[in-house]
């Protein structure tokens, strides 16, 4: 989540790509406004709670509550403009995905290691093991952010996946 947040701030969607997927990465990397720098002065998480588990055939999902604080600024030549006045609070719902037939991971995306052979990635940005091929943000062996939504789009989303929820 906090991967989102910083691409979202230096408008650069790189920063995000190893751990969200395609879908997402090009919902989220639309978004991006070349040119304008949003920045925050301020931003924490404030509580993250795991609120539901569900699986269809190939995967197995979790969605995860992220509560978070900050106060956006916008960063121009002549100086700093805010663009909240005050510290705002948002509740976004992160749904992660990982297969369920995921192997034992051999290293750590978040180490940079491939967690498909355990190699060291040589670039920090890259979405694919140069020794061994492996697509990184594919689920197969890490937990990837699928999705990002609003409380009211969670409200539709568990709805309609109802019947598949272990837990929520």
């Amino acid at each position: 989540y906090l991967q989102i947040m910083t691409a979202l701030a230096v408008g650069d969607g790189s920063i995000m790509r190893r751990f969200v997927s395609d879908d997402l990465y090009e919902r989220l990397a639309g978004s991006i406004k070349k040119g304008e720098t949003v920045s925050y002065n301020r931003m924490y998480l404030n509580d993250v709670s795991l609120i539901g588990v569900r699986g269809d055939e190939d995967r197995n999902y979790l969605s995860i509550a992220v509560k978070s604080t900050s106060q956006r600024i916008r960063i121009k030549t002549s100086g700093i403009e805010k663009i909240d006045q005050v510290l705002t609070s948002k509740t976004e719902i992160v749904i992660m995905a990982r297969a369920k037939n995921a192997t034992a991971s051999k290293g750590s995306i978040y180490a940079h290691q491939c967690p498909s052979c355990g190699g060291t990635l040589k670039d920090t940005l890259d979405i694919k093991c140069q020794y061994c091929g492996n697509v990184l943000n594919s689920g197969r062996n890490e937990w990837i952010i699928v999705d990002v939504m609003s409380t009211a789009a969670y409200a539709e989303y568990a709805t309609k996946y109802a019947d598949s929820f272990a837990v929520s």
